[in-house]
């Protein structure tokens, strides 16, 4: 009998450590399954991560730009500017902050006029860039008295000269001095300006030549005369406009 239960035994142990070996392979298949998916869990949430952290950027940038947009500091005014030859009396918005005007002991501004056409206009506008703060002259002076030293002292420390473009603007005339001699002086003198167009056409060839259609201007056209006309009222844009160049030098 024993020899007969010796090949069965074997059999069974055989089986056995089959069994035992395919237990093993099966544990070890489930190891690396769970590792796989361990990793894959790993990297989804990385890059999760990421994908927060682009969106929190995304969202930073654009609080910002929205505080940017609402800030009152970058609030601005508009700033009048001639156009070119074509349309001169057309204006443009340029977007620039008006800052407070610094008033100086000496001439900042020179208003240059011809006393029978502009001085009304010129004294209504002298007033209200004083208000402002500038130091404006306009001389006192008729035209052809003594005043040829304090008109060319005055347009010698000035920062900015204000021309009252009227009609006869420049003509010579039999005075010894006037805005003939005024712009003849300014334009050597290579002085910053600023015209405020008071017609439609210069009369004489000499004005139109330094002050010809292409350079910037502020059209304003109101009722002409000397000392006895109404005061004109001045337009802010024009106010604001002369600010900005002033500013700008």
């Amino acid at each position: 009998q024993q020899p007969q239960q010796q090949p069965q035994q074997q059999a069974a142990d055989q089986k056995r450590l089959q069994l035992a070996v395919h237990e093993k392979q099966r544990k070890l298949e489930e190891q690396k399954q769970e590792q796989v998916v361990v990793a894959g869990s790993q990297t989804g949430a990385f890059e999760q991560l990421q994908l927060l952290e682009v969106e929190q950027r995304s969202t930073k940038s654009q609080t910002m730009l929205q505080e940017e947009k609402h800030c009152p500091s970058l609030e601005t005014k508009s700033l009048p500017i001639a156009a070119g030859p074509a349309q001169h009396s057309d204006l443009q918005s340029v977007a620039v902050p008006l800052q407070p005007v610094l008033k100086s002991d000496s001439t900042q501004i020179f208003i240059s006029l011809r006393f029978c056409e502009a001085l009304a206009a010129g004294q209504a506008l002298k007033k209200r860039l004083t208000q402002v703060g500038f130091n404006v002259f306009l001389c006192g002076v008729q035209a052809g008295e003594d005043i040829m030293l304090e008109i060319i002292d005055n347009i010698d420390v000035c920062q900015l000269v204000v021309v009252m473009g009227s009609l006869t603007y420049g003509k010579k005339t039999q005075a010894k001095f006037s805005t003939h001699e005024e712009l003849k002086f300014i334009v050597q003198e290579e002085k910053p300006m600023f015209l405020v167009k008071m017609c439609d056409r210069f009369q004489a060839a000499f004005t139109r030549f330094n002050l010809p259609d292409s350079i910037a201007h502020h059209a304003w056209q109101p009722s002409l005369g000397g000392e006895q006309s109404d005061t004109p009222d001045v337009p802010d844009d024009l106010v604001e406009a002369i600010v900005r160049k002033f500013q700008s030098l």
